[in-house]
């Protein structure tokens, strides 16, 4: 790839991102968000309209460009095969957008959970840059006789995945899970931004913050306060049916420290991953305690909403990733430029 090829792919991704600012005023998109809806009942219009208003802000020309020059074009192309997650929407546009603008052929397989707005994106890029149409192509299986592969899953599939593409270079990704750190000067505005933290796409996500760290004597009521917003997902047929097995199952076992907010359990606990519809969360006497615990457990944990932390960020800001705020915290482009 040169660079002038390089700036082409550019001007496409920029086009996506266009498209993705108009929103339903842009008729294909529209007709994608309501295929995606019908696909996976997850994907409702709120977490579509997030999602797309996420990539709306990063896909502008001087993002685009201050991720991309940092990189050593690959000395030839590879075909990269492409195995997607769809736990939100959109969530692997991200390895798309790195295979086709550094320059290799990406073969993707979509998650069946994700392939209306996937489609649309892929065939954006391909009808914006015909030139570099050849670059993608949609599968339906992960595709064999590829030069290196990208693969999300979970703990269990990254498994199948790696021996499946034992003889290749592989980014294999597995399972991830957010946390957060409250302290005594956290204020109530804080906490609602945390709240949006947790509770984004029915906290789905690698970066939905699943385990709170509070401090010795914090009125968790606060916290509850905060949360409240999104008491309508109690309204959502396939949210509904977690919560209440989950209350029903904390019912039974009695525990102590337990809170029903009537939407969300709250569980005391360090689990990094409690299922879905509950909320872990410690107190803390000493800070010392959250840092060491995200240390210890760096390798399954994606975002730390602590401000001050080495690599957190600010309450509001683990579902607003940068176009270099990795999975897992490995470098894809560096990957892929690293490809001969």
């Amino acid at each position: 790839m040169t660079r002038q090829e390089q700036e082409t792919a550019v001007k496409a991704a920029v086009s996506l991102g266009e498209a993705f600012r108009r929103g339903r005023n842009d008729e294909r998109l529209g007709r994608a968000m309501d295929e995606a809806a019908r696909q996976n009942p997850w994907f409702t219009e709120e977490s579509l309209q997030s999602a797309i208003s996420e990539w709306g802000r990063l896909l502008n020309e001087e993002e685009i460009n201050r991720w991309v020059s940092a990189y050593a074009l690959p000395r030839e192309k590879k075909d990269v095969a492409l195995v997607l997650a769809g736990n939100i929407p959109l969530v692997g546009l991200h390895d798309i957008l790195s295979v086709y603008l550094s320059g290799h052929r990406a073969l993707i397989k979509p998650s069946s959970s994700d392939t209306a707005l996937i489609n649309y994106a892929a065939e954006h890029l391909m009808t914006a840059n015909p030139a570099m149409a050849a670059n993608i192509e949609i599968t339906a299986v992960p595709a064999k006789g590829v030069d290196a592969v990208i693969a999300t899953g979970s703990d269990n599939t990254a498994r199948y995945f790696e021996q499946y593409f034992k003889d290749i270079p592989a980014l294999i990704r597995r399972s991830r899970a957010s946390v957060a750190v409250v302290s005594e000067e956290t204020t109530d505005e804080d906490l609602s931004l945390l709240a949006g933290d947790i509770m984004k796409y029915f906290g789905m996500g690698c970066r939905s913050i699943s385990l709170v760290f509070l401090p010795a004597g914090f009125d968790i009521r606060r916290l509850i306060r905060a949360l409240e917003p999104y008491h309508g997902y109690i309204s959502h047929h396939k949210y509904v049916n977690n919560y209440d097995y989950q209350r029903a199952m904390y019912s039974m076992t009695g525990g102590h420290g337990v809170y029903d907010t009537g939407f969300l359990i709250l569980a005391p606990g360090d689990t990094l991953r409690p299922p879905l519809g509950a909320l872990s969360y410690e107190y803390y006497d000493n800070p010392e305690r959250p840092a060491r615990f995200v240390m210890e457990n760096a390798s399954g944990i994606q975002c730390v909403a602590w401000e001050g932390f080495p690599g957190g960020v600010r309450f509001g800001m683990c579902q607003s990733p940068g176009l270099t705020d990795y999975a897992d915290g490995e470098d894809t482009m560096a990957f892929l430029s690293s490809l001969a």
